[in-house]
């Protein structure tokens, strides 16, 4: 979250940030704070990403890279890797390591772990798709998001706004009427 403020913050376009940049602090940032010794792998396509879509996007992202690093080498060295791509409207993000992976016995789907389940809620709200990569070595997720504004809140302040600008102009007519 601090990622995304900072870059709103200082930028000219309060809607959208810049992926390249975004990704690639909020990761460098995690992993940098929890002092790992996990290399990082970063392919990231710069391109806006609306706010609807980089706050929860970044939430996936936080949780899969604290897994990793809680999890995933046992406080030894490895690698985590994040690529994320739009292409025809459709915004990839796949995220994995090359650790111990999952234990044979979880069944992701059916999984009630808390990150786990915030994966799968934050998935939902953003109408998106996921899938288990199918890795040699580790553990990793590919989420496909479509290009489109989901969020009610966006068109009820688009709404809110279109009306409190026919009350000004109402209001400027009612002057005018009156001032004839």
């Amino acid at each position: 979250m601090a990622t995304i403020h900072q870059q709103v913050y200082n930028s000219v376009d309060f809607a959208n940030v810049e992926t390249s940049e975004y990704i690639a602090l909020s990761v460098e940032n995690l992993f940098k704070a929890y002092d790992s010794n996990i290399k990082l792998n970063l392919d990231i396509q710069s391109c806006n990403l609306h706010m609807d879509k980089a706050i929860p996007m970044g939430l996936v992202l936080n949780e899969l890279g604290l897994n990793a690093i809680t999890h995933a080498f046992n406080g030894g060295k490895g690698n985590f890797y994040v690529k994320f791509t739009y292409e025809d409207g459709i915004y990839a993000l796949d995220v994995w390591d090359d650790g111990v992976g999952l234990p044979e016995s979880v069944d992701i789907h059916k999984s009630t772990t808390l990150w786990f389940t915030v994966i799968k809620s934050i998935m939902n709200q953003l109408d998106g798709e996921w899938s288990v990569l199918d890795l040699p070595k580790g553990f990793g997720i590919s989420m496909k998001v479509r290009d489109k504004i989901y969020n009610s809140l966006f068109f009820y302040t688009i709404f809110l706004l279109f009306l409190s600008n026919i009350g000004y102009f109402l209001t400027k007519l009612r002057i005018k009427k009156n001032n004839t």
